[in-house]
């Protein structure tokens, strides 16, 4: 099947490389815009540019000295202030007031004077310096840092009792801080010596982290409970079956056996039963089902049979926020949809609200034989709400109602106006330099400020889309895409959805067979069309192909001295890419979740999480939401909602999206031979 005749004609103007020639006279005055200083030479600009690079690496090492000695070159360049914030950065908690207040004044308005002010702040914090620290505050825009928020609350309890955070805002965001901050575990234990925090809650922290396997955050619980804790703590934590068979007899309280009982859970099944036999006589009902409650939720990750009757004997009052989740997916595999629907309505309102869950409480409303007419409402009401979105949920809310799938895209174009003034302010303008030189962390970070934070609520739509314009004529799909998702009133899917490289991709897709859509909405998942994205594991490029399953690829389709150092170039990286996504194709019977699940995740984990022979063909959209691990699950839901869309804009026609969510088959068996990385 050919796919051409659906070619965009709105991509063809724009640029298919990053660095290259940008093209456009709308480009062109951008880019003059942006040009460090009109009185500047070209050679000047060359080496202050070169100069900012250096400090880059510089500011990596800490080296003090080197950045001070380069910055003076930067001077007038839309990028002083990055280069400012590098060298005092280095040594903040040496510099004196007097050269942050300099520095603040200096570069006020800028992303980075509200990136130092924060950093300051977070020092305040640790220096007790409250007075200080409220007036700082005063100042910061971005308002994004919960650490900061907990610190804040705390001076304003020492200094002037004027606090708007309430003491449960507060413990909600310590529940939520990630391991390794600490800010918000201090403003609880403020509580803890004002005795305003139950000694309960503090207990429910340490099991989480018991759970989640943070040594840091069950020990921060503890040790607000007793300050003497942290030996014992860290013995339980790392070896809780010695530290049961040694000190559970005398163990301060049957919290602590509780704690053991779920770390022993979560690291070390064999022994889990022996030790959960001799001591669950020693526990009350609660945290039995505290406990009971970690092992149901493992056994539901791994898709184990007793996971739905574990769940079903556990009360959902003894159940975390995570728990439930977990929950309720055990009961649509098993097709349970009471249990289904009694525990999205235990949940807490801000996650029973969530898409997903709303979705599964219309289909449990609908589930029954026959379905009463008040349930039929219900779910219609909640399904039509939903599907005024465009995300996964919103999509698949459609296909249930019997919607057509249609994209309309108005291709909204900005004012030259409009273009003009967003493109002059100093944020933006520095972000596409920043952009320019490769400084992509940078970059991304002060163009979100631009758009999302200088301003409370951030652009308004007219902006983002001048925005998004201006990022897409740069080539910068990544925050052209930022800038397009953000318009709410005036959505243009032309900039949220863009189709670079578009007659590249649809050659590789002609000659595979393989709907264009998949492999934009591949991309967009994978790097946002940024032909230089590397990932943490290793993966390059467009596709984010790991080098060992390039090699393993270019050999399978024939590819003569390919080198992994290839992937860096666009047209090598979706040649190695779709051709492995083609492989997972027919290897998955065309199936495109059980594809894209294997393309992110590896196929020997999409075979393992296929259902058993005893469970049968399951529905797609209830397997999709089985994949134990959340980064998959969302993944496969993302590139699932990218085709469906980027298909209808393709096509200009209604998309079917029951050809994307075929039935999941059990697996036949595994072949010892495949070695499909």
């Amino acid at each position: 099947m050919s796919f051409s005749t659906h070619t965009r004609d709105f991509t063809s103007n724009w640029p298919q490389r990053f660095g290259h020639a940008l093209g456009t006279g709308l480009l062109v005055s951008m880019l003059t815009l942006i040009s460090p200083v009109a009185s500047w030479g070209a050679n000047t600009t060359r080496i202050a540019d070169k100069n900012l690079v250096a400090m880059q690496t510089a500011y990596a090492r800490n080296q003090t000295k080197r950045l001070n000695a380069l910055l003076p070159t930067l001077k007038g360049h839309p990028l002083e202030s990055l280069g400012a914030y590098w060298t005092l950065k280095t040594n903040l908690e040496e510099a004196s007031p007097a050269s942050i207040q300099a520095f603040l004044e200096r570069w006020s308005g800028t992303y980075w004077e509200d990136r130092l002010r924060n950093d300051w702040m977070l020092q305040l914090i640790d220096r007790e310096d409250w007075a200080t620290l409220i007036d700082a505050h005063t100042g910061y825009r971005m308002r994004d840092d919960d650490q900061i928020t907990c610190g804040l609350w705390r001076a304003h309890r020492r200094v002037d009792q004027t606090n708007t955070v309430t003491n449960e805002a507060i413990i909600d965001l310590w529940l939520n801080e990630a391991p390794g901050n600490r800010r918000c575990q201090q403003a609880v234990g403020d509580l803890v010596t004002a005795q305003q925090i139950s000694t309960d809650v503090l207990w429910a922290r340490a099991r989480q982290g018991a759970e989640i396997e943070s040594r840091s955050t069950m020990l921060g619980a503890l040790t607000l409970i007793d300050k003497a804790a942290e030996p014992a703590g860290k013995t339980l934590f790392g070896q809780p079956y010695l530290w049961l068979e040694r000190s559970g007899a005398n163990a301060p309280s049957t919290e602590w056996i509780t704690l053991a009982l779920i770390r022993l859970a979560t690291t070390d099944s064999r022994y889990f039963e022996t030790a959960f036999a001799r001591w669950t006589s020693t526990l009350n009902t609660a945290q039995r089902q505290w406990v009971e409650a970690v092992v149901a939720a493992r056994a539901a990750r791994r898709a184990e049979p007793d996971a739905h009757p574990r769940f079903k004997a556990i009360d959902n009052q003894y159940l975390t926020d995570r728990q439930r989740g977990w929950k309720a997916r055990t009961a649509l595999r098993a097709q349970d949809w009471d249990m289904v629907r009694d525990t999205i309505n235990s949940m807490r309102a801000d996650q029973q609200q969530a898409n997903s869950w709303q979705y599964w409480l219309a289909r449990a409303h609908t589930a029954g034989t026959p379905i009463a007419p008040d349930q039929l409402a219900h779910a219609q009401a909640i399904l039509h709400r939903i599907a005024k979105d465009d995300d996964y949920y919103g999509l698949l809310a459609r296909h249930t109602l019997g919607q057509a799938i249609a994209v309309h895209d108005t291709r909204p174009k900005p004012s030259k106006a409009d273009l003009k003034r967003v493109g002059a302010d100093p944020n933006i303008r520095a972000a596409l330099v920043a952009f320019k030189l490769g400084l992509e962390p940078e970059a991304s970070r002060q163009w979100t400020y631009a758009v999302a934070l200088h301003q409370p609520g951030g652009m308004n739509d007219r902006d983002l889309l001048a925005a998004a314009e201006i990022a897409c004529q740069a080539g910068w799909w990544n925050r052209c895409i930022h800038a397009g998702t953000r318009m709410t009133t005036t959505p243009s899917f032309m900039h949220s959805y863009p189709q670079p490289f578009e007659v590249d991709i649809l050659a590789q897709a002609k000659e595979l067979t393989i709907h264009p859509a998949l492999i934009f909405g591949l991309i967009r998942q994978e790097s946002r069309f940024n032909v230089r994205a590397h990932s943490h594991a290793g993966a390059y490029g467009l596709m984010q192909v790991m080098p060992s399953t390039a090699l393993w690829t270019a050999k399978k389709i024939g590819l003569q001295r390919f080198n992994p150092k290839q992937l860096g170039e666009h047209q090598t990286n979706l040649k190695v890419g779709s051709h492995y996504l083609k492989i997972l194709m027919d290897k998955f019977e065309h199936n495109v979740p059980l594809a894209t699940a294997a393309y992110n995740a590896g196929p020997r984990r999409a075979n393992r999480w296929r259902p058993s022979a005893e469970t049968g063909t399951m529905e797609a959209a209830v397997w999709i939401e089985l994949i134990p691990f959340s980064e998959t699950r969302q993944y496969v839901q993302n590139v699932i909602a990218n085709h469906a869309i980027y298909a209808s804009l393709q096509t200009k026609t209604a998309f079917d999206l029951a050809s994307l969510l075929g039935p999941i088959a059990p697996v036949g068996g595994v072949d010892s031979e495949d070695d499909t990385p």
